[in-house]
């Protein structure tokens, strides 16, 4: 098998194995380096200081495995549209608990990383005939010091929108990403996503907390997801006095 012809082979395995779409990007610095230290500089990260730890990693994740030359990315769906009737019901119930929608399967986590340990096995077994140095991989998904929707961006899974998450025009924000970090040369070049966000601004609008600073710029210790799982301290009464309505919702 050639390098094209596994390249051109993974997107089939990885969607055998649940997931929704697969892009490859090259390891380069991320161009998103002055973003991450002035949202780190402002202080928008809060109490959670790992964020500001291994900042050479997250801009150059080479080092997070030696010798990798390039990421192959994975898009995985929550939510399919044969569990949205029960997924409705589960958060219509008053007796049940209401909580985020990509909380109510499995840790993702746990599925995402095994699935990509599974599609490794598969390229290190197709690679193997391609008389290269040997091969070497390390599966990330939100468990690592790198800058993953970026580089899902830039292998054409998605933008980045104004709320600061990675969207597709056909499943929104509602997916999880991985990546497989390997030495493998897949070098070329992305059909990259545009950004459709336009003028739009409903997103920044609607956020109840007012978390967002402006388009694609999110204070996070304002953001519910932060203030209900980061942040080990009470909740800011600013946030928690008379405003019990957003919480419920």
């Amino acid at each position: 098998m050639s390098l094209q012809a596994l390249k051109d082979q993974i997107p089939q395995w990885a969607e055998a194995l649940g997931f929704s779409a697969t892009g490859f990007v090259r390891l380069d610095r991320s161009d998103h380096e002055s973003h991450l230290l002035k949202w780190l500089g402002n202080d928008h990260h809060g109490s959670m200081d790992y964020m500001a730890r291994n900042l050479e990693l997250r801009v150059d994740p080479v080092g997070l495995l030696p010798g990798s030359l390039s990421a192959i990315t994975v898009r995985m769906d929550y939510l399919p549209a044969s569990e949205m009737t029960r997924i409705e019901e589960t958060l219509a119930s008053p007796s049940q608990a209401y909580i985020a929608r990509y909380a109510l399967g499995r840790d993702y986590h746990k599925v995402i990383r095994r699935r990509l340990t599974q599609l490794a096995t598969q390229i290190n077994e197709a690679a193997s005939g391609l008389k290269m140095p040997q091969y070497v991989t390390r599966a990330c998904t939100d468990s690592a010091p790198i800058l993953e929707k970026r580089f899902a961006e830039q292998s054409g899974l998605g933008w980045i929108g104004k709320n600061t998450l990675l969207l597709n025009q056909n499943r929104g924000s509602w997916f999880f990403i991985g990546e497989l970090l390997t030495n493998l040369p897949f070098f070329d070049a992305a059909k990259v996503s545009a950004n459709h966000c336009g003028s739009c601004t409903r997103c920044l609008d609607v956020c109840p907390t007012k978390a967002f600073v402006g388009p694609f710029e999110l204070d996070a210790r304002r953001c519910i997801s932060y203030l209900t799982i980061e942040l080990k301290d009470e909740i800011p009464t600013e946030f928690s006095d008379g405003q019990s309505n957003f919480w419920l919702r």
